[in-house]
């Protein structure tokens, strides 16, 4: 149970760097302004939210409801890295 934590914290993070890179290019070319800012704030705060609540849960002992709580940013995650992976090795003209 461990591994599958350490798995999905760590696919968690890597989603929540990518958002905040996201954010902060936003922010420097413009594209993040006052209509937007609180969405952006919510989802960077979910983020963290998630990430902290599993490892408070894990080390409180919870460590199935720390797999379930992490696995809710991390399947959608997982499903776009898979139809990246198709992307790339279907063949298939996309365009």
């Amino acid at each position: 149970m461990r591994q599958v934590y350490a798995i999905l914290w760590t696919l968690d993070a890597l989603t929540g760097l990518v958002c905040l890179f996201y954010f902060l290019s936003g922010v420097k070319n413009g594209t993040v302004s006052a209509d937007n800012i609180g969405i952006w704030i919510a989802m960077i705060a979910v983020m963290a939210a998630v990430l902290g609540g599993g490892r408070l849960l894990m080390n409180k002992g919870h460590r199935t409801l720390a797999v379930i709580l992490l696995l809710i940013p991390a399947l959608p995650a997982l499903l776009y890295l898979l139809f990246l992976v198709l992307l790339l090795f279907s063949r298939t003209p996309w365009n």
